[in-house]
């Protein structure tokens, strides 16, 4: 959560509305979202998105946080939706869930910026009515988890990684490995759509609150000294592995990260499912 999906979301959406694909949808042929699409949810037109849970118990369709459905016939539902979103973890008992899906995209964002945006994200309207507020601003202690749990499955699932900060700085050349990953041949006049729509103050316009500052390394002028150490600590060694600055000076220098290559993984953290 609050690590770039809204972004990386309609950045896809847009790609494949420029590519002409077919387009198709589970929950807008479903009774429920003649009514949701009403609700005041977290940002505009998120009742029409196709948002599931994929656990080791079954595959769930979810309007967040309000509808919650089981999906009975998995394979029927796949074929009719095109673009799936979802927040959940990689267990080896979802794998077969997970290669339902022809492609998996799974973005990845500084830890330290996940979580001043989701403290930032409790504040609103729609975030306090539902779960309330978080007083505290705290370090979102399974990210790591997460993330790991994708990269030692990403050969298995062929699946693409991309950096939030990548993504932010380097847009062109990762815009290629997306598209090249999707198969998919766009025009630069494709392309510079595809931009203009994603672009943050585009975005925002649809949604204020999901959206504030869509900073990369926000952390650095927003955590004390005492904070950024804490924070870094937590999870040094991951970040260690994938490349990420870990004081302000490298932040403010622009360094990136990097995949790390299974081996430099394995070596790195031992015992990688029991993690």
């Amino acid at each position: 959560m609050k690590s770039g999906n809204f972004w990386l979301w309609n950045v896809i959406e847009k790609v494949l509305q420029e590519a002409q694909l077919p387009r198709t949808s589970f929950i807008q042929t479903q009774p429920i979202y003649q009514l949701a699409k009403n609700w005041e949810l977290a940002f505009e037109g998120q009742a029409g998105m196709d948002f599931v849970a994929i656990t080791p118990e079954q595959l769930q369709c979810q309007i967040v946080p309000v509808f919650y459905w089981p999906i009975v016939d998995e394979e029927q539902y796949v074929k009719a939706t095109s673009h799936v979103w979802t927040h959940s973890v990689m267990r080896p008992e979802s794998l077969r869930r997970f290669r339902l899906f022809d492609k998996i995209v799974y973005i990845i964002r500084d830890p330290r910026d996940v979580a001043i945006s989701y403290h930032r994200f409790s504040s609103n309207a729609f975030h306090q009515r539902f779960y309330g507020r978080r007083e505290k601003l705290t370090p979102q202690q399974d990210w790591g988890v997460h993330v790991l749990s994708f990269l030692t499955t990403r050969a298995e699932l062929g699946a693409h990684i991309v950096f939030y900060e990548r993504l932010q700085r380097e847009w062109e050349p990762e815009l290629d490995r997306l598209l090249a990953y999707l198969e998919i041949d766009l025009t630069p006049t494709q392309r510079a759509a595809v931009r203009a729509a994603t672009a943050f103050e585009t975005m925002k316009k649809k949604s204020t609150l999901h959206l504030a500052k869509g900073e990369a390394y926000g952390w650095t002028g927003v955590l004390d000294d005492k904070q950024q150490a804490s924070f870094t600590y937590i999870h040094d060694r991951f970040l260690e592995l994938l490349g990420y600055p870990l004081t302000k000076a490298d932040a403010e220098a622009g360094k990136l990260p990097t995949l790390p290559t299974e081996a430099q993984l394995a070596a790195a953290i031992p015992n990688l499912w029991t993690v």
